[in-house]
């Protein structure tokens, strides 16, 4: 808190940006670890041109800084699945069916396990980069 303080307001931005992604990135890696893996190349939605390898899920769990205008913190970012781009590998929509499940398919979370498991862990990677960053800046 003091040692913050001391620090201008930019770096100390900056300070707080860079703990929250690594808090963001304690998560993410939970997440990928978690998420299941197909056995075989799968065809998404009802685009046959659109083919996913295995793995492609894992492949677009990201880490995402929100703007200030979605923001209840400070600083925010949040794990969550790339959808929307419609370009195989870079689209995984169907995380979200995969973690809440279908009336045809059982959910199987890994988003949400990936933080409630993690929580100290993200909270020891927020202190520890503070701790860097304060000591880089001299304070």
């Amino acid at each position: 808190g003091d040692r913050l303080a001391k620090l201008d307001k930019d770096v100390a931005g900056r300070v707080v940006r860079a703990a929250t992604a690594a808090a963001a990135n304690v998560v993410k890696k939970a997440a990928i670890q978690n998420a299941p893996i197909s056995d075989a190349p799968h065809q998404l939605g009802v685009k046959k041109d659109q083919i996913a390898q295995p793995g492609n899920l894992r492949k677009n769990i990201i880490i995402r800084r929100l703007p200030p205008s979605e923001r209840t913190a400070t600083e925010e970012y949040i794990v969550t699945i790339r959808h929307g781009s419609g370009k195989v590998p870079k689209d995984a929509f169907y995380g979200r069916f995969v973690e809440f499940g279908t009336v045809k398919m059982a959910a199987r979370p890994f988003l949400r396990p990936a933080i409630d498991n993690n929580v100290q862990a993200a909270i020891d990677a927020m202190k520890s980069r503070i701790e860097q960053r304060l000591k880089k800046a001299g304070v």
